[in-house]
């Protein structure tokens, strides 16, 4: 699997680099695997200022934000389409750009066929309290429905584990205490020294994933709803990670489309 992820990068303009267990040992003496593939240009976002410096743009260029009300229905049946919001909000656009990650399904607007259905999947993250021996990123194989237990850094050297992954059918972000044990027990397998009783429940995040005719949509999709006169709906579905890092490029396309 590491050859196929090395070649795939590679394919994608990626720069990439196999090492061996060999190499591994001398430049991460505290990193437990037979082989790696070196990621140089892989990085981490702040993504608070990233999306404070979107909205400073936004306002720039004369967007109004409003927050903190949900939208109810997208209304298409007018002249012009309206947004409801649930404070009576009513924001009229011949262009509507539905980006609203779990929601987004149930308000892609009547009459629009389309055969998706949504399921969730939970990833729950665990902080760690203290330094770890590594300046990097570091990631297992994949598993199923996910990218596996990894070590990720904040901007502060900070380090978490995670995600996990567990489909649920309700929303809610509380991480399980008692699912520390499986966490060590993963993050063990490539850095034996962990200290299990560091680790603490910090936050998770769910995810929208797409079934189609029974079969598990692999790729983001831009669902349009056209009517007369140039008016559409855009609506943006199974943005599952990495969605907030592909956001300038989703932007980008969703440009293109309008």
């Amino acid at each position: 699997m590491l050859n196929s992820i090395f070649e795939r990068a590679v394919a994608n303009g990626v720069p990439a680099r196999l090492l061996s267990g060999d190499e591994i040992k001398n430049a991460c003496p505290d990193l437990s695997c037979v082989a790696a593939l070196e990621s140089p240009s892989t990085g981490i976002v702040d993504t608070q200022s990233l999306m404070q410096s979107l909205v400073t743009d936004f306002e720039t260029a004369g967007g109004l934000l409003h927050c903190r009300a949900r939208v109810l229905r997208i209304d298409t049946s007018a002249d012009c389409f309206q947004a409801a919001l649930e404070d009576g909000t009513r924001v009229t656009a011949d262009i509507v750009i539905n980006s609203a990650g779990l929601n987004a399904l149930s308000l892609v607007p009547t009459g629009v066929e389309h055969g998706y259905e949504n399921f969730f999947l939970k990833g729950s993250y665990f902080a760690y309290a203290g330094g770890v021996p590594f300046k990097t990123l570091v990631y297992p194989l994949p598993s199923q429905g996910g990218l596996g237990i990894h070590l990720t850094l904040d901007l502060a050297g900070r380090a978490r584990f995670g995600p996990d992954v567990s489909a649920v059918s309700t929303v809610d972000f509380a991480v399980r205490p008692e699912d520390g044990a499986k966490f060590g027990a993963a993050v063990k397998q490539y850095w034996p020294e962990c200290d299990v009783n560091k680790l603490s429940p910090d936050y998770a995040g769910i995810r929208p994933k797409l079934r189609r005719t029974g079969s598990i949509v692999d790729d983001f999709v831009f669902l349009q709803s056209h009517e007369s006169g140039g008016r559409k709906v855009i609506s943006l579905l199974g943005m599952d990670s990495p969605g907030l890092t592909s956001c300038l490029a989703i932007a980008e396309h969703v440009f293109e489309m309008t």
